[in-house]
C-alpha cells in the first residue's frame, strides 16, 4: 500500500516514475501516519533521499521533506492527468496529419506517393500511441485503479510468472506491470481488446467493425519492410487511403472514449 514518506533532508528525483507524487519541501510538521526517513546519502554535503530507477518503494507514495525537492528529469510522458488530456494530445496530432494530407492533395510534388506512404504509417502510429497512453493513464491515475487492474492482470499470468511477481517488492512490481502493459499495447489489436475489457469492465470489442487489425499489420510493413510485398513490388498509397485510415482511427478512439 502507498505511504506518506517524511524525509529529514532533501529529495533528489532521478526517475520519471515519481515526480508527480512528490510533495512540499521545507515541511517541518510530520504528517500523521508518515514513515520517517533519515537519509544516509549526502549530496553536496546535505542528507538526501535519492529516488532513481533502482528505488524500490511504490510509485504511489507521497513524499514530504524538511529540505528542498529537486527533479533532474521530466515526468513520464504517459502520466497524463486524465483521458481527456490523452484525447487532446491525439486530436492535435490528428489535425496536424490531416492538414498535411490536405495541403499536398492538389499540389504537384515529385514522388508524392512516398509522402502518402509515410502519412499512412503515421496515421496508424497515432492510434497506437493513443491506446497505449489511455491504458497507462488509467492504471497509474490512482493506487486503487492499479490494484483493480493488477488483480485482473495477475489472473492472466502463467504460474511461473505469478511466482516471479509474488517475489517482487512493491515498487519493482508496479514498474514491471507498467512495462509489460506498455509492451502489450504495441501493434497487437487482440491484446489491446483484452486490456480494454479488463480496464473498463466491458465485453465490447473496441476494434469490432473496423479494419484496425489490418492497418496495424500495414504499419508494420511500411516501417519495417518499406511496404515491399511478397512479389517484390512496393505497395503505393493515395490520398484516399490515408483518409480512410484516419477515419478508422476515429472509430476506435470514439469507442474507447465512450468507455473512459
Amino acid at each position: 500500500m502507498a505511504k506518506t514518506i517524511y524525509v529529514k533532508g532533501n529529495i533528489l528525483v532521478k526517475t520519471e516514475d515519481y515526480k508527480y507524487n512528490i510533495g512540499d519541501g521545507a515541511l517541518y510538521t510530520i504528517p500523521e501516519g508518515a514513515d520517517i526517513i533519515n537519509p544516509s546519502t549526502l549530496v553536496e554535503g546535505s542528507p538526501c533521499l535519492v529516488i532513481d530507477n533502482d528505488f524500490r518503494y511504490s510509485i504511489f507514495n507521497v513524499y514530504r521533506a524538511t529540505g528542498s525537492l529537486t527533479s533532474i528529469v521530466s515526468t513520464s510522458y504517459y502520466y497524463y492527468s486524465d483521458a481527456i488530456e490523452v484525447y487532446q494530445n491525439y486530436k492535435k496530432q490528428r489535425i496536424e496529419l490531416k492538414n498535411m494530407l490536405d495541403s499536398i492533395e492538389h499540389v504537384q510534388i515529385e514522388n508524392k506517393e512516398f509522402l502518402y506512404k509515410l502519412m499512412m504509417g503515421n496515421a496508424i502510429t497515432i492510434l497506437e500511441s493513443f491506446v497505449r497512453d489511455i491504458i497507462l493513464t488509467k492504471i497509474t491515475s490512482s493506487e486503487e485503479n492499479f490494484i483493480s487492474y493488477y488483480s485482473l492482470f495477475y489472473n492472466n499470468l502463467s504460474n511461473q510468472d505469478r511466482d516471479e511477481f509474488n517475489r517482487m517488492d512493491q515498487g519493482t512490481l508496479e514498474r514491471r506491470v507498467i512495462k509489460r502493459t506498455y509492451d502489450d499495447t504495441y501493434s497487437n489489436a487482440k491484446k489491446v481488446n483484452s486490456l480494454m475489457k479488463l480496464l473498463f469492465n466491458t465485453h465490447d470489442c473496441v476494434c469490432s467493425g473496423t479494419n484496425i487489425g489490418n492497418y496495424i499489420q500495414e504499419r508494420h510493413d511500411i516501417f519495417h519492410k518499406n511496404a515491399r510485398m511478397k512479389n517484390g513490388s512496393y505497395k503505393t498509397y493515395e490520398y484516399i487511403d490515408v483518409k480512410k485510415a484516419i477515419n478508422e482511427d476515429e472509430k476506435v478512439i470514439d469507442k474507447i472514449m465512450s468507455l473512459a
